[in-house]
């Protein structure tokens, strides 16, 4: 059984308290509705990308606390096997949140748990897609970076391309004056993260412009490549405007 709540998304540099790794107040910063999944005490944890497995992703399990301030901590963290699983045991029954990291992105399926649950549907293995954002079919690995609603070309800009399965960096270019960007040369079709950093444009962006788009580079893709976007930033991260106003969350 899963029920949709609305919780925080936990977003945020991670910090020490009591020499254990914890997430602060502050990085709680975007309210959006996520499932509650219903588990037993002991779960196995199965992290796919589009029923593949995927090895390498980290899971946590974080759990409230609220002295002797409000944070989060974690309970548990670990990386999925070669079977793309995770066992979780041992955790004492209540309530706790789940995010999956990978390639240092996280997965939009992060969810609050309830372990121990007496529900008959509490279910002993929890399947969780990665990344499970908004991804761009593109012919070519080429664009425009701008920000903003008026689509302002942010020369200079930093762009990294990660292969998405293995968070492996394969490439980097810089955006021109009128910023644009391509990767030259071959690159296998499938899924990547263009990794984007607008460091120097603060006044033309309005902030210091820092985030991911995920793209699957595909030869059959409708467009040829990055549609237009304005970026910007907010307290749930990198976001952009299209050029019909509309917006999309990364």
């Amino acid at each position: 059984m899963e029920r949709v709540r609305g919780i925080l998304i936990l977003a945020g540099w991670v910090t020490m308290a009591g020499g254990l790794p914890v997430l602060s107040s502050s990085a709680l910063a975007c309210s959006r509705g996520f499932p509650t999944y219903e588990v037993t005490n002991d779960f196995m944890v199965s992290v796919t990308n589009h029923g593949k497995p995927l090895t390498g992703v980290e899971v946590k399990v974080l759990r409230e606390v609220k002295q002797p301030s409000f944070h989060f901590e974690n309970a548990f963290w670990d990386a999925t096997d070669a079977n793309g699983e995770v066992s979780v045991r041992g955790l004492a029954a209540g309530r706790y949140f789940i995010t999956v990291m990978h390639a240092d992105v996280e997965s939009e399926q992060a969810g609050e748990l309830e372990v121990g649950s007496k529900s008959s549907s509490a279910r002993s293995r929890l399947t969780l897609e990665w990344p499970a954002h908004t991804v761009f079919p593109i012919q070519n690995l080429a664009g425009v970076v701008a920000a903003d609603r008026g689509l302002f070309p942010l020369p200079g800009a930093v762009l990294l391309l990660v292969d998405a399965t293995s968070g492996r960096q394969i490439g980097a270019t810089v955006a021109d004056q009128k910023g644009r960007f391509e990767f030259r040369g071959w690159v296998d079709p499938g899924l990547y993260i263009l990794r984007i950093s607008a460091q120097g444009v603060e006044k033309r962006a309005g902030a210091l412009l820092s985030g991911s788009i995920f793209v699957r580079l595909d030869t059959e893709a409708k467009d040829k490549e990055l549609p237009r976007l304005g970026l910007t930033m907010s307290s749930c991260g990198m976001s952009g405007y299209r050029e019909d106003n509309t917006m999309v969350v990364f």
